[in-house]
């Protein structure tokens, strides 16, 4: 450790090593899947888009039961308790085994029953054998990775599997075998990396099967269970409008959303990599291994407003052209989808520190019961506004969602953590982000290639003279980390 370093400190610097690992991790699979998307649009088109979206929503839907919840229980319970690898990789292993096998099977037997074309029956089939039964093995195996802080190993199987998906799926559209290819492709990739992830575990962290007894299946799954709950409700409200505008809109509509809402997935890999690396963190000083909680929780906060509002900004006033330079003219109508996706960022890069939290401190039946209400909420958004404004409709529900449960949280974390500061920090982000919105009015005949450079620097002038950005934080990030305790 350097001299001076307090262990906290330290474990922090060593939540954002991690955490610049897996933004590598999501950065590379952002390149390899955004090549891939982006190639398979334009061959496709929006109707075959859209029922390629459609056959992995909809098995993502039912997908998401086989997790069960253990994944999170796994990082949490083995970052502070290695000796239970073994007893935790088993049961995971044997329940993700046994229910990828019958909810497959269910999600075969409803398809087949929904009138949809035999086709898309057959692509539902490929997206169901790869991320239920599959990748829902493999995810056992990545908790493990997650919880031991091994994200160098996160980063090399991310970005094997991007690489091999993108040069099958890229390779399967040019020769014309469409989405079903692709997602047969898909399923021979996912084969590959879960056999290379078992040899990872076994050889590289030491962790494999132990005995087990039965009755210790329903304990644990009783303790995973709010973690379950939350993964449904949260499917439930990021894959389900895929489904309605697929009945409701047709398979156009949905390719016309999909293609918007791809872009803003691609842009929450930040908060996503930046809160797995610092869950392990948060757990460990709930654990009473360090400080308050809240001080790191609100400081990655920060990092993650810092960047989510002026992308909101970009995107409300520059939807149009970058859905032109990205898709090309057939898909002009998804520029309104992405205006409005835009403005949910703020929303859900805040929620990813808050609901960590909430799982770090043993809170995950409150953060479960957000997430039961956004679903709610988004379930009845969608079924109002979908068959109104189709894609525009999805997009103004997932909005509603956002907002409803980012403020949620917020008021959770401020009751059982304490105060949080938020006035004064809305007011330093505020600050940098109206003065991009007026300069953008009047740069708005620059090319963006010319526009955006201008833009990002009297941004972070701005924020680092207001204090939304602040000289320390460098620190954090580009010092060496402490060795984990």
């Amino acid at each position: 450790m350097d001299k001076g370093q307090s262990p906290q400190t330290g474990g922090e610097r060593k939540a954002a090593s991690n955490a610049l690992f897996l933004l590598l991790t999501n950065a590379s699979r952002i390149v390899f899947n955004a090549g891939l998307f982006l190639i398979i649009a334009r061959i496709l088109g929006a109707e075959e888009l859209g029922r390629y979206q459609f056959a992995l929503s909809y098995a993502a839907l039912f997908a998401v039961v086989v997790h069960l919840g253990l994944n999170d229980l796994i990082i949490r319970q083995v970052a502070v308790n290695r000796e239970r690898g073994p007893f935790y990789f088993t049961v995971g292993i044997i329940v993700k085994s046994v229910m990828g096998v019958l909810i497959t099977a269910v999600t075969v037997i409803t398809i087949s029953l929904s009138g949809k074309s035999s086709s898309v029956q057959e692509m539902v089939f490929a997206a169901a054998l790869t991320t239920t039964l599959i990748t829902g093995i493999e995810t056992v195996v990545v908790a493990f990775f997650y919880a031991h802080e091994r994200m160098s190993y996160v980063l090399g199987l991310s970005a094997l599997k991007s690489a091999l998906n993108a040069a099958v799926g890229i390779a399967v559209a040019l020769s014309g075998w469409g989405a079903r290819g692709i997602l047969w492709g898909f399923l021979g990739v996912e084969v590959v990396c879960a056999v290379l992830v078992f040899i990872w575990a076994r050889g590289r962290l030491g962790v494999w099967f132990t005995s087990v007894r039965w009755r210790d299946f329903p304990t644990t799954l009783w303790h995973s269970l709010p973690f379950a709950l939350n993964g449904v409700f949260i499917t439930v409200y990021t894959q389900l409008h895929y489904s309605l505008l697929s009945f409701y809109a047709g398979d156009k509509a949905t390719g016309i959303y999909t293609a918007a809402a791809k872009l803003i997935t691609f842009l929450n890999f930040i908060p996503s990599a930046l809160t797995q690396a610092l869950y392990p963190y948060l757990a460990r000083l709930a654990a009473g291994q360090g400080e308050n909680p809240r001080g790191p929780m609100m400081r990655w906060v920060r990092y993650l407003a810092a960047i989510s509002f002026p992308a909101a900004v970009l995107l409300a006033f520059r939807a149009a052209p970058f859905i032109d330079l990205v898709y090309g003219r057939g898909y002009g109508a998804s520029a309104r989808v992405l205006a409005v996706l835009g403005f949910a960022l703020p929303f859900s890069f805040a929620t990813y520190p808050y609901a960590i939290a909430l799982n770090a401190i043993h809170r995950e039946r409150a953060n479960t019961a957000v997430a039961a209400g956004a679903a709610l909420i988004n379930v009845a958004a969608n079924f109002i506004l979908i068959p109104r404004l189709g894609p525009l409709g999805a997009a103004i529900s997932f909005l509603i969602t956002e907002a409803a449960q980012s403020i949620a949280r917020q008021i959770l974390v401020r009751l059982w953590m304490g105060s949080l500061g938020l006035p004064s920090l809305l007011v330093r982000l505020a600050v940098p982000a109206v003065l991009m919105a007026l300069l953008m009015q009047l740069t708005d005949r620059l090319p963006l290639y010319a526009e955006l450079p201008l833009l990002v620097i009297v941004y972070l002038g701005t924020a680092f003279a207001v204090g939304a950005i602040k000289r320390d934080d460098l620190g954090t990030w580009l010092r060496r980390p402490a060795a984990p305790h």
